[in-house]
């Protein structure tokens, strides 16, 4: 019996001890740790990552840098990163308050910015390339993906030349460098180049339904939330791994990733509001009525109206927007998505813009961590609500809703009970529809649909050595649909008229790289790159108008309801691109460094005997400060010293730009009916539009590198432009493409950030950039080049003015220079008066020269950013300087002899005009194009949620932009492309957001 009690009694000590230990364990498994992770300076890092070692149990610090963390052993060690900062382990030893301070990296030289297949730390980047993250691009809730980059880089001008709602912005870099075809910068989103042309969004090709041809925002693909970093390659060295495409920079655009840690839903939204910012001084009502009265106007019809038409069609317009996302992931699996829902209504009445986007980035990793899957997913639905902006129908003059709601007299109401129209509207007058009309009346509906897909595995063959395959798609379909009822104004002398017409654009993108990057020794280090590119473009396109409709139910959604069909096309063609691409980047002592690049590129846009085009670029760079002479400053902390050389291409013409074409014709022989001929003559040599690019320049950092900054010097020449150029006769075609002259771009950068404060409680810093550019064309070897007018339009149609030239392209002059007559005043009758250049005593076109600059002398952009505890203002503003403007509308509405029947700016009470202008294009209309813009604004606070356990964060904003534009144009704004007329205005935008993490 006592041996059975001894054995029980046993049992039961081991059964106690087991569940001691049990609690011991559990006890242990929620051990709480908390404390503060701060810089040297002992301001708060928010954002910083904590995780245990060894597990995947982490956290975030708060706004105020502060974590709370449960951790398995009280003997654990965190594991702290913060971008920027040296990760730490720190061992846990018992304590239940863990305070940690991180070591800056050297002015973050140890930042990763992206170049072309592949990323460098920034203290090895040979290259000129902007990486501009999140934090850092404009703050505050942005309509556009552009927005956020305006005013940041050196160099790059982004313009958001048009308010109307879901508009593309155009970005320059550098200067511009071809004649007549793309200027744009190729765009690359988390690793697939994509193709956007401005043709592909825009409206029909006719004009005659006064529908907009404005090109849509093409990254309206991307949630301007979902952007992690966006990377800008300037200089040859850093782009021409991209070869044909890069001739005008390229922007590397990166999407948010997951990260290894707890799950993190994030709620990010605004609100808001958006007025035009600035109307145009026309007459009033009381002045056009004086104006008849003391000039004795006789068949002025007064009706007895106040109206002021700008006021009718400008709005106070609703701004919101939804994202919600999750982000997350384990040892192996990481991954990030988002929905985002953004409603943009126009500052012109029923203009909008309705954009639902979505997102998915996974990365999984395999087979101990040497295969790794990466899929990235962007899709994009937008609705787009368009107002009339094209003229010329009927017996309208031509024009479109701007040009008619400046023209239109204030004497006459919007509406008129008799008025036969639908809705009762007013008629205006012969040459001026009434715009409420159009804009309410007149539909315009746009739909994109936008996906863009990338998949890639990469696997580690040994140590040092990867292989990467990926493959891309992106698909398009966009559809716009018009209908002009035939119970308006115009409808009514066509029986109105419908339109439809669908794009479909897709790329498909093969990729294979491989890569080796090998510490050879303690002072050499090599990276070697070798691959493929395939890339397929396939565009397609349909179109359909017809007119004279007997009702106006079913409007767009029956076409064939019309009995005259106007218009039918259609068309498909396709494009190919293939590539082989190597580079070399060579680090020695770590102080020098050398990349060789070459890429061979064939095109088939090309003749068949220069399809082919290669582009090498290479590049030093010495780290002055590594040298044992200033390795120990206290002042100099960097100074590194890069020159680069490189050719790199532009290949953005149309298909089949180098082979004859034919057209069918139908013949008023009936015996002869339908016939084909030729449109354009073959040009078997037509090559690429190449760019050689030399630079050089100088990184710096000073005391600690709380000044940092570069220095740019650049020359870009482009030979080979190619052109449209007449063939003489007696040919069977009047025209061809030709490669036929060079262009030059050389310019000076320079940016800098300062931190003037880094304080727990307050941090003040200040950044800004400058960047000159001269262009200039250096050869033409058919001569001067005058190139016809576009977008100009006189007050009766058709006029002089729209029959001649506006610009002109000529050896020694920039680019695109205005082109007329020297206005040098009025004669005593009122009219205009012009320099008679060649002294004979006639003024014709003999007379003319260059009358204006539209390259910018220099461009510009600055702010700060100032915080105060939980409290942070951010400013971006940004300008141009030496552009000058053709300002045609003032051709229009500078017009005495059309009132009262019509209206007119004010001005032309006082200027001594008392005739009609003479329609020619003259520097009378040219403006001073400069202006300086407060961009952006943005107050945030964050709020305390120590006591909110659900909630890790929470950020309010207040954001302005648009706020004011300093200039001497007298338009609605001085940022257009060449020539101002009815310019979409642009709005200024009052914005409230809030952003919660849980």
């Amino acid at each position: 019996m006592k041996k059975y009690y001894d054995v029980l009694l046993r049992k039961r000590t081991m059964l106690c001890m087991f569940l001691l230990f049990f609690c011991f364990s559990f006890s242990n498994a929620q051990t709480k740790v908390e404390g503060l992770v701060s810089d040297f300076f002992g301001a708060p890092l928010p954002g910083a990552s904590i995780i245990e070692k060894g597990t995947t149990n982490g956290t975030q610090t708060d706004f105020d840098g502060k974590y709370t963390i449960q951790i398995s052993s009280s003997n654990a060690i965190l594991v702290v990163s913060y971008l920027g900062y040296l990760d730490t382990e720190v061992p846990v030893d018992n304590q239940r308050v863990v305070n940690i301070t991180l070591q800056e990296n050297v002015s973050t030289l140890d930042e990763v910015v992206l170049v072309g297949y592949g990323r460098v730390k920034k203290s090895d980047a040979t290259g000129a390339v902007t990486g501009i993250k999140a934090k850092d691009l404009n703050k505050g809730a942005a309509l556009t993906t552009q927005q956020l980059l305006s005013g940041k880089a050196a160099g790059v001008n982004v313009s958001l030349g048009s308010g109307r709602p879901g508009s593309k912005s155009t970005v320059r870099i550098r200067g511009t460098n071809s004649l007549n075809f793309n200027n744009e910068p190729l765009y690359v989103i988390d690793g697939v180049p994509v193709s956007f042309q401005d043709n592909s969004f825009a409206g029909t090709t006719g004009s005659d339904d006064r529908s907009s041809t404005a090109a849509n925002n093409p990254l309206s693909l991307i949630n301007p939330a979902d952007i992690e970093r966006i990377d800008v390659l300037k200089d040859a060295s850093a782009k021409a791994i991209y070869g044909a495409r890069a001739a005008n920079g390229v922007v590397i655009v990166t999407t948010k990733k997951g990260k290894e840690g707890k799950n993190v839903l994030t709620l990010d939204t605004y609100v808001g509001f958006a007025s035009v910012s600035r109307t145009l001084p026309v007459l009033s009502a009381a002045q056009v009525r004086e104006y008849a009265a003391n000039n004795n106007v006789s068949n002025f019809d007064d009706r007895g109206a106040n109206t002021d038409w700008q006021d009718e069609l400008f709005r106070s317009a609703l701004n919101r927007g939804y994202t919600i996302s999750m982000s997350g992931g384990s040892n192996n699996t990481h991954y990030s998505g988002s929905l985002g829902y953004q409603e943009q209504e126009g500052v012109i009445i029923n203009s909008a813009n309705e954009n639902i986007t979505g997102r998915l980035n996974l990365t999984s990793k395999f087979m101990g961590d040497k295969l790794t899957l990466n899929l990235n997913v962007l899709y994009a639905n937008e609705k787009a609500n368009n107002v009339p902006s094209v003229g010329g129908i009927g017996g309208d003059g031509g024009g479109d809703v701007i040009r008619d709601v400046l023209r239109a007299n204030p004497t006459i109401p919007v509406r008129d009970e008799n008025s036969p129209y639908s809705g009762g509207f007013s008629y205006v007058s012969i040459f001026t529809q009434n715009p409420i009309e159009q804009a309410l009346l007149f539909r315009n509906l746009t739909t994109s649909r936008r996906l863009l897909t990338n998949i890639s595995l990469n696997y580690e063959i040994v140590e040092d050595l990867n292989f990467k395959t990926s493959i891309g798609y992106t698909q398009e379909d966009i559809e716009r649909k018009s209908y002009v009822p035939l119970s308006t104004r115009i409808g009514s002398e066509n029986g109105g008229f419908g339109n439809l017409e669908a794009r479909n654009n897709n790329n498909r993108l093969i990729e294979t790289t491989l890569n080796y990057n090998k510490q050879l020794s303690k002072n050499h280090r090599v990276n070697l790159l070798a691959g493929y590119s395939w890339q397929e473009f396939t565009n397609a396109s349909n179109r359909l108008r017809t007119s004279q409709f007997v009702e106006d139910v079913l409007g767009f959604n029956n076409l064939a309801a019309g009995g005259v069909v106007n218009f039918a096309n259609n068309g498909i063609s396709k494009s190919r691109i293939i590539s082989f691409f190597g580079r070399v980047n060579y680090d020695l002592f770590d102080k020098y460094l050398i990349t060789a690049t070459l890429r061979r590129d064939g095109s088939t846009r090309f003749g068949k005997d220069t399809k082919w085009g290669l582009f090498p670029s290479a590049a030093l760079a010495w780290k002055v400060s590594d040298e044992d002479f200033l390795k120990d400053s206290s002042v100099i902390s960097q100074l590194k010293l890069r020159a680069s050389y490189g050719i790199t291409g532009n290949q953005e013409i149309s298909n089949f730009g180098s082979l004859s074409l034919l057209s069918l014709g139908l013949n008023v022989n009936p015996e002869i009916g339908l016939f084909a001929k030729p449109t354009t003559l073959a040009n078997p040599n037509l090559k690429w539009e190449t760019t050689s690019e030399t630079n050089i320049g100088l990184d710096f950092g000073f005391f600690n590198n709380r000044f940092t900054g570069t220095v740019e010097v650049y020359e870009k020449v482009t030979d080979d432009l190619i052109l449209r150029f007449n063939v003489p006769a007696p040919t069977a075609v009047s025209t061809r493409l030709e490669n036929v002259g060079e262009v030059s771009n050389k310019g000076i950068e320079f940016s800098f950030n300062y931190d003037v404060v880094r304080h727990q409680d307050w941090n003040f810093n200040f950044y800004g950039n400058i960047a000159t550019n001269k262009n200039e064309i250096v050869s033409l070897s058919k001569g001067a080049l005058i190139t016809p007018a576009f977008g100009l339009t006189s007050f009766t149609a058709p006029s002089p003015q729209q029959q001649s030239p506006i610009r002109i392209q000529r050896v020694g002059e920039s680019l695109n220079s205005l082109w007329g007559l020297d206005f040098i005043g009025f004669d005593k009758n009122g009219r205009e008066q012009f320099r008679d250049i060649d002294n004979n005593g006639v003024i014709n076109t003999d007379d003319r020269t260059i009358i204006g600059q539209t390259q910018p002398d220099y461009t510009y952009g600055f702010g700060f950013n100032l915080g105060y505890k939980r409290l942070s203002l951010s400013t971006s503003f940004r300008g141009v300087q030496g552009v000058e403007v053709l300002n045609s509308l003032r051709n229009d509405l500078e017009n005495l002899t059309v009132v009262p029947e019509n209206n007119a700016l004010d001005v032309i009470l006082t200027n001594g005009a008392t005739v009609a202008p003479s329609g020619q294009v003259s520097d009378r209309f040219v403006e001073d194009g400069s202006f300086l813009r407060m961009e952006n604004a943005t107050l945030n606070y964050n709020v305390n949620t120590a006591k909110l356990g659900f909630l890790q964060s929470l950020n309010l904003s207040l954001t302005g932009q648009n706020l004011f534009v300093l200039t001497d144009f007298t338009g609605y704004d001085p940022e257009v492309s060449i020539v101002a007329y009815t310019n979409y205005p642009r709005a200024r935008t009052i914005l409230m957001g809030l952003k919660a993490q849980f």
